[in-house]
């Protein structure tokens, strides 16, 4: 028998076993947007060529909807594209998370200020 493709090895049942560890892991949910309800993907997050699909430890395999799924291909084959590190990627993340926080402080703040002027009282804190 001659060498497998990557996409016959996905059907081993040795995969399909670990596949399964992973989602019962991640309680059959995608851990990017923890959406239960599509069509689950087991993603590696780095590649090793010496190992097979199932021969990953748990932290490189992680539960991605179809959709996210799809992301995370993508930026892993742009970065490749670009010969630039996922470090470059958090950080730019993490930029956009600072910036998301700053637009929503500052979204609840003059929310709360309008109200007040308003005479708006609410049950609860923003």
């Amino acid at each position: 028998m001659g060498k497998q493709s990557y996409s016959e090895k996905l059907l081993d049942p040795r995969w399909q076993k670990r596949r399964l560890e992973i989602l019962n892991r991640d309680g059959f949910k995608c851990r990017s947007c923890c959406d239960g309800s599509k069509t689950l993907h087991v993603h590696h997050l780095r590649y090793d060529n010496s190992l097979e699909p199932w021969e990953y430890e748990d932290d490189d395999l992680v539960t991605l909807c179809a959709d996210c799924h799809k992301v995370a291909t993508y930026i892993d084959a742009s970065c490749r594209k670009l010969d630039i590190g996922m470090e470059s990627i958090y950080c730019i993340v993490n930029l956009y998370q600072e910036i998301e926080m700053a637009s929503l402080d500052k979204f609840i703040k003059e929310r709360a200020e309008r109200d007040a002027a308003l005479g708006i009282k609410h049950d609860y804190e923003f």
